[in-house]
C-alpha cells in the first residue's frame, strides 16, 4: 500500500505555473511530506513526473494519526504539460492526474485552500524534503527544492515550523 492516495490530489495550471495539491495521512505530526521533480523525467514531454517523499522529524511526538497538506509548485515557462504522474519510489505506486488549465490571475489561495483559511493566510511554511529544514515566509513561490508544507497566519506558521 502506498504512503499516499493519488485520488486525494488535484493539478491546476494558472498561466505558466502548475500547482499540485492534496493531503496525506501520517502516523503523527512530526512527519513532513512533499513531491520533488523526478530526475530524469519520463519520455512523454507533456507529462510532469513527481516523486513523493515523506519522513519524520526527530523528537518526541504524540502518536496521533493526522492528515497534512502537500503542495507542489512549478513555474513551467514555455513547457506545456497536460498530465502529472505522481510516483512513490519506495513502493512503485503511480497515479496520473489531468492538469486543469486556468488563465489569468485567480485568487490562488482561495482556489487551493478553504475560503476562510485563505482570508486569514498571510504566511507559509516551506520544507526541504531532503534535509527537513523549514522556514516561515510570506505567501508566494517556495524557494527552489522546497515544498510548501502549511499555509496560515504568521503565528500558526511559526508554531508549525518550531515543532
Amino acid at each position: 500500500m502506498s504512503r499516499f492516495n493519488g485520488e486525494d490530489f488535484k493539478a491546476l495550471a494558472i498561466d505558466d505555473t502548475i500547482y499540485v495539491t492534496g493531503s496525506v495521512t501520517v502516523p503523527n505530526p512530526s512527519y513532513v511530506a512533499g513531491f520533488r521533480k523526478a530526475i530524469p523525467q519520463g519520455i512523454t514531454k507533456t507529462q510532469l513526473t513527481l516523486d513523493f517523499g515523506c519522513y519524520a522529524r526527530p523528537g518526541m511526538w504524540t502518536q496521533q494519526v493526522v492528515t497534512i497538506p502537500v503542495v507542489y509548485t512549478l513555474s513551467t515557462g514555455v513547457q506545456d504539460y497536460h498530465t502529472v504522474l505522481l510516483r512513490d519510489p519506495e513502493d512503485g505506486y503511480e497515479f496520473e492526474l489531468q492538469i486543469e488549465k486556468k488563465h489569468g490571475k485567480l485568487g490562488l489561495a482561495a482556489k487551493l485552500f478553504k475560503p476562510k483559511m485563505a482570508l486569514a493566510a498571510t504566511h507559509m511554511v516551506v520544507v526541504d524534503p531532503a534535509s527537513g529544514d523549514c522556514a516561515v515566509m510570506p505567501i508566494g513561490k517556495a524557494p527552489k527544492g522546497y515544498s510548501i508544507y502549511f499555509v496560515g497566519t504568521k503565528k500558526q506558521c511559526n508554531e508549525k515550523c518550531s515543532n
